[in-house]
């Protein structure tokens, strides 16, 4: 009676084994080794502090037919540390990228740029935080500019920390 149960326990073993062999080979034969290893392999190294929030990536891309300007270097709360606008030469019928990197100890509130063109006149554009936190971070928008004529115009980014302190900062960019 004790052989039964044993040699019956040792049946099921060997079943529950073989299906876990059966089920590994057939993985491995579906998932080739690259693309099982893939998310280990290609998941970045946590970035250096210094690299969080620099924002250089996100501003590149803003300076080659865009307009990218620094902020304030004085410590007055909250604080742009960069803007930029691309295109800076648009056209009417233009999505127009809003970029701006701003800290407060506090946490920034809302971040708004006020645009305008020949249609739209003081237009409110909510930028999102689309990197960093509240405390640091990259802020990004974007409108659809409706008409221009060839000149100048003029936006104008509000930033508004957690006590209600704003600041504003203008960038001009040119219709054509």
């Amino acid at each position: 009676m004790i052989f039964r149960k044993i040699k019956l326990w040792f049946i099921v073993g060997i079943i529950v084994l073989g299906i876990f062999v059966v089920g590994y080979l057939y993985i491995r034969q579906t998932h080739p080794e690259e693309e099982r290893l893939t998310p280990f392999l290609s998941s970045p190294t946590p970035p250096l502090p210094e690299e969080i929030f620099s924002f250089d990536n996100d501003f590149k891309a803003l300076e080659e037919g865009g307009k990218v300007i620094e902020g304030a270097k004085v410590e007055i709360y909250p604080k742009f540390l960069r803007l930029g606008i691309h295109p800076f030469k648009a056209p009417t019928g233009t999505f127009q990228t809003l970029l701006i990197a701003a800290e407060d100890p506090d946490g920034i509130q809302k971040v708004i740029a006020i645009v305008e063109d020949e249609v739209q006149k003081q237009k409110e554009v909510e930028l999102s935080l689309s990197k960093g936190e509240q405390k640091r971070g990259l802020w990004r928008g974007w409108w659809e500019i409706k008409k221009v004529e060839n000149k100048a115009y003029r936006i104008i980014f509000v930033i508004r920390n957690q006590a209600g302190i704003q600041h504003s900062m203008a960038i001009e960019w040119e219709g054509i």
